[in-house]
Protein backbone atom coordinates (compact mmCIF):
# COMPACT_ATOMS: atom_id res chain seq x y z
CA UNK A 1 0.00 0.00 0.00
CA UNK A 2 1.31 3.47 -0.86
CA UNK A 3 1.65 6.12 1.80
CA UNK A 4 -1.25 8.46 2.44
CA UNK A 5 -0.14 12.04 3.06
CA UNK A 6 -2.44 13.82 5.50
CA UNK A 7 -1.36 17.43 5.61
CA UNK A 8 -3.38 20.58 4.95
CA UNK A 9 -0.41 22.08 3.08
CA UNK A 10 -0.40 19.32 0.45
CA UNK A 11 -1.98 19.81 -2.97
CA UNK A 12 -1.84 17.55 -6.02
CA UNK A 13 1.45 18.99 -7.25
CA UNK A 14 3.13 18.54 -3.88
CA UNK A 15 1.73 15.02 -3.62
CA UNK A 16 3.32 14.21 -6.99
CA UNK A 17 6.66 15.71 -5.90
CA UNK A 18 6.64 13.76 -2.63
CA UNK A 19 6.04 10.60 -4.59
CA UNK A 20 9.12 11.34 -6.70
CA UNK A 21 11.10 12.13 -3.56
CA UNK A 22 10.42 8.72 -2.04
CA UNK A 23 10.75 6.73 -5.28
CA UNK A 24 14.00 4.76 -5.25
CA UNK A 25 14.08 4.97 -9.05
CA UNK A 26 14.34 8.77 -9.02
CA UNK A 27 17.74 9.80 -10.41
CA UNK A 28 19.92 12.42 -8.71
CA UNK A 29 19.24 15.19 -11.24
CA UNK A 30 15.49 14.65 -11.06
CA UNK A 31 15.69 14.44 -7.26
CA UNK A 32 17.45 17.81 -7.23
CA UNK A 33 14.73 19.35 -9.42
CA UNK A 34 12.04 17.91 -7.14
CA UNK A 35 13.71 19.57 -4.17
CA UNK A 36 13.82 22.89 -6.03
CA UNK A 37 10.12 22.68 -6.88
CA UNK A 38 9.30 21.78 -3.27
CA UNK A 39 11.32 24.82 -2.24
CA UNK A 40 9.18 27.05 -4.44
CA UNK A 41 6.04 25.57 -2.90
CA UNK A 42 7.42 26.29 0.56
CA UNK A 43 8.21 29.83 -0.59
CA UNK A 44 4.55 30.34 -1.45
CA UNK A 45 3.53 29.01 1.94
CA UNK A 46 6.06 31.17 3.76
CA UNK A 47 4.72 34.28 2.00
CA UNK A 48 1.34 33.52 3.55
CA UNK A 49 2.84 33.00 7.01
CA UNK A 50 5.06 36.10 7.03
CA UNK A 51 3.68 39.62 7.54
CA UNK A 52 3.78 41.82 4.45
CA UNK A 53 5.58 44.46 6.51
CA UNK A 54 8.52 42.10 6.98
CA UNK A 55 10.66 42.88 3.94
CA UNK A 56 13.78 41.00 5.09
CA UNK A 57 14.09 37.37 6.16
CA UNK A 58 17.12 35.34 7.24
CA UNK A 59 17.39 31.84 5.83
CA UNK A 60 19.73 29.14 7.14
CA UNK A 61 20.42 25.95 5.21
CA UNK A 62 22.67 22.95 5.40
CA UNK A 63 25.10 22.82 2.48
CA UNK A 64 23.32 19.76 1.06
CA UNK A 65 20.03 21.66 0.75
CA UNK A 66 21.19 25.13 -0.31
CA UNK A 67 21.37 24.65 -4.09
CA UNK A 68 17.94 23.10 -4.55
CA UNK A 69 15.47 23.25 -1.66
CA UNK A 70 17.01 26.50 -0.45
CA UNK A 71 17.21 28.07 -3.90
CA UNK A 72 13.58 27.28 -4.60
CA UNK A 73 12.52 29.07 -1.41
CA UNK A 74 14.83 32.02 -2.06
CA UNK A 75 13.71 32.45 -5.67
CA UNK A 76 10.04 32.54 -4.66
CA UNK A 77 10.64 34.99 -1.79
CA UNK A 78 12.79 37.31 -3.89
CA UNK A 79 10.29 37.24 -6.77
CA UNK A 80 7.78 38.59 -4.26
CA UNK A 81 9.91 41.43 -2.95
CA UNK A 82 11.61 39.85 0.06
CA UNK A 83 15.31 40.33 0.76
CA UNK A 84 16.85 37.03 1.87
CA UNK A 85 19.92 36.94 4.12
CA UNK A 86 21.44 33.52 3.45
CA UNK A 87 23.60 31.48 5.79
CA UNK A 88 24.89 28.04 4.77
CA UNK A 89 26.23 25.58 7.33
CA UNK A 90 28.48 22.58 6.92
CA UNK A 91 27.70 20.18 9.79
CA UNK A 92 29.48 16.99 10.75
CA UNK A 93 27.10 14.66 12.52
CA UNK A 94 28.40 11.86 14.71
CA UNK A 95 27.75 9.99 17.95
CA UNK A 96 30.56 10.65 20.44
CA UNK A 97 29.37 7.91 22.77
CA UNK A 98 28.40 4.53 21.38
CA UNK A 99 26.66 3.66 24.64
CA UNK A 100 23.79 6.08 23.96
CA UNK A 101 21.93 7.56 21.00
CA UNK A 102 22.95 11.16 21.62
CA UNK A 103 24.24 12.62 18.36
CA UNK A 104 25.95 15.96 17.85
CA UNK A 105 26.39 18.01 14.69
CA UNK A 106 29.04 20.70 15.18
CA UNK A 107 29.40 23.40 12.54
CA UNK A 108 32.73 22.96 10.76
CA UNK A 109 32.24 25.75 8.19
CA UNK A 110 29.75 28.45 7.35
CA UNK A 111 29.06 30.93 4.57
CA UNK A 112 27.12 34.16 4.78
CA UNK A 113 26.12 36.38 1.89
CA UNK A 114 25.89 39.30 4.29
CA UNK A 115 27.47 39.78 7.68
CA UNK A 116 24.29 41.03 9.33
CA UNK A 117 21.71 38.24 9.72
CA UNK A 118 19.36 40.07 12.10
CA UNK A 119 15.92 39.98 10.51
CA UNK A 120 12.38 39.78 11.92
CA UNK A 121 11.91 36.33 10.37
CA UNK A 122 14.36 33.43 10.66
CA UNK A 123 13.83 30.39 8.42
CA UNK A 124 15.77 27.19 9.09
CA UNK A 125 15.52 24.55 6.38
CA UNK A 126 16.48 20.90 6.02
CA UNK A 127 15.27 18.31 3.53
CA UNK A 128 14.40 15.72 6.18
CA UNK A 129 14.24 16.28 9.94
CA UNK A 130 14.39 13.03 11.84
CA UNK A 131 15.76 14.43 15.12
CA UNK A 132 16.72 17.78 16.61
CA UNK A 133 20.46 17.37 16.11
CA UNK A 134 21.40 19.50 13.07
CA UNK A 135 18.54 21.99 13.33
CA UNK A 136 19.25 22.53 17.02
CA UNK A 137 22.91 23.34 16.34
CA UNK A 138 22.21 25.72 13.46
CA UNK A 139 19.29 27.46 15.12
CA UNK A 140 21.26 27.96 18.33
CA UNK A 141 24.09 29.65 16.41
CA UNK A 142 21.69 32.03 14.70
CA UNK A 143 19.63 33.08 17.69
CA UNK A 144 22.84 33.90 19.53
CA UNK A 145 23.43 36.60 16.90
CA UNK A 146 19.92 37.81 16.14
CA UNK A 147 16.53 38.51 17.69
CA UNK A 148 13.88 37.21 15.29
CA UNK A 149 10.22 37.78 16.03
CA UNK A 150 9.21 34.69 14.05
CA UNK A 151 11.06 31.40 13.48
CA UNK A 152 10.01 28.94 10.79
CA UNK A 153 11.47 25.43 10.73
CA UNK A 154 10.90 24.11 7.22
CA UNK A 155 11.30 20.54 5.92
CA UNK A 156 9.52 18.56 3.21
CA UNK A 157 9.68 15.54 5.53
CA UNK A 158 9.32 15.88 9.29
CA UNK A 159 9.56 12.48 10.94
CA UNK A 160 7.56 11.48 14.00
CA UNK A 161 8.98 12.87 17.24
CA UNK A 162 11.09 15.59 15.61
CA UNK A 163 8.89 18.48 16.74
CA UNK A 164 8.82 17.34 20.35
CA UNK A 165 12.56 16.80 20.32
CA UNK A 166 13.17 20.32 19.02
CA UNK A 167 10.70 21.91 21.42
CA UNK A 168 12.53 20.32 24.34
CA UNK A 169 15.82 21.91 23.27
CA UNK A 170 14.76 25.54 23.74
CA UNK A 171 13.15 27.58 26.47
CA UNK A 172 9.64 28.96 26.15
CA UNK A 173 10.75 32.39 24.92
CA UNK A 174 12.19 30.76 21.80
CA UNK A 175 9.69 27.94 21.38
CA UNK A 176 6.71 30.30 21.27
CA UNK A 177 8.23 32.00 18.21
CA UNK A 178 8.63 28.75 16.27
CA UNK A 179 6.32 27.23 13.71
CA UNK A 180 6.92 24.05 11.72
CA UNK A 181 6.13 23.78 8.02
CA UNK A 182 6.22 20.40 6.30
CA UNK A 183 4.48 18.46 3.54
CA UNK A 184 4.88 14.86 4.73
CA UNK A 185 3.48 15.31 8.21
CA UNK A 186 4.93 14.50 11.58
CA UNK A 187 3.21 11.10 11.66
CA UNK A 188 5.44 9.83 8.85
CA UNK A 189 7.83 7.04 9.80
CA UNK A 190 8.63 5.83 6.31
CA UNK A 191 11.62 3.69 5.37
CA UNK A 192 11.27 5.08 1.85
CA UNK A 193 11.72 8.58 3.20
CA UNK A 194 14.77 7.49 5.14
CA UNK A 195 16.14 6.05 1.91
CA UNK A 196 15.52 9.44 0.34
CA UNK A 197 17.51 11.03 3.14
CA UNK A 198 20.46 8.83 2.19
CA UNK A 199 20.23 10.19 -1.34
CA UNK A 200 20.56 13.80 -0.22
CA UNK A 201 24.35 13.46 -0.31
CA UNK A 202 24.11 12.40 -3.95
CA UNK A 203 22.50 15.72 -4.89
CA UNK A 204 25.81 17.48 -4.27
CA UNK A 205 27.32 15.34 -7.01
CA UNK A 206 25.08 17.05 -9.57
CA UNK A 207 26.99 20.32 -9.26
CA UNK A 208 30.43 18.72 -8.97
Amino acid sequence: MGRIFENKNVNDKILYLLGKLSDKKTESKEYANVMYELGKEFGRLILVKVKNSYKTVALASTVEDADYLGKGIIDMLEENGKEVLLTVFWNKRFNPNNENQLAVAPIIKEFREKRDIDAPVLIVIKSIISSSCVVRTNLTRLIEESSPEQILVVAPVLLKGAIKSLENEFDTSISKKKAFLDFAGSAVRSIAMLNANMRVERVAEVVA
